[in-house]
């Protein structure tokens, strides 16, 4: 186990920034007037404003990285189940109202919550984690349907007829 300390952050005072500014201001004054070639900071001025820098974008980036914590944990409550579980049904139709079997529906985003359709396009969903999901109707061959539902604990929700477009 090693004993060293980590290595120390520098951080500019005010005087250091006034400085940098300053050498700042006279590099622009002088480069209307210098070739190309001599617009160069001393290594102290390269230094200051390499640390300054360094340290604004350590902020820009706690900054992000606490956004999209946020952010994640936002979604994630969203989709976490409140509660017991609820049931989902429906029926899935072609445009002509005519029900399509062995159609599959499932949850998005949940492995194993599927179904296919029966006889008369009829599907029952059970068990289903309460909160805000999506339902998704297939036919391969065929594009598909999502439907957004707020499944309710221990309750059925109805989606009615989702049609989809059969050749």
């Amino acid at each position: 186990m090693s004993t060293e300390k980590p290595p120390s952050v520098d951080i500019p005072d005010e005087n250091d920034l006034r400085a940098l500014r300053e050498a700042a201001r006279e590099q622009v004054e002088t480069s209307a007037s210098t070739p190309p070639e001599r617009r160069r900071l001393s290594p102290y001025q390269r230094r200051r404003l390499f640390h300054a820098l360094r340290l604004s974008g350590a902020a820009v980036g706690s900054v992000l990285v606490t956004v999209l914590l946020i952010l994640g944990m936002v979604q994630s409550l969203e989709s976490r189940p409140v509660g017991p579980p609820g049931t989902v049904t429906g029926r899935v139709t072609n445009f002509a109202g005519i029900s399509i079997m062995n159609v599959v529906v499932r949850v998005e985003g949940l492995d194993g919550v599927q179904t296919f359709t029966g006889p008369s396009g009829e599907f029952t969903l059970p068990q289903v984690p309460a909160g805000t999901r999506r339902v998704v109707v297939e036919l391969p061959g065929v594009s598909g349907v999502t439907v957004p539902v707020r499944v309710i604990p221990n309750q059925t929700v109805d989606v009615g007829v989702l049609q989809l477009y059969t050749p």
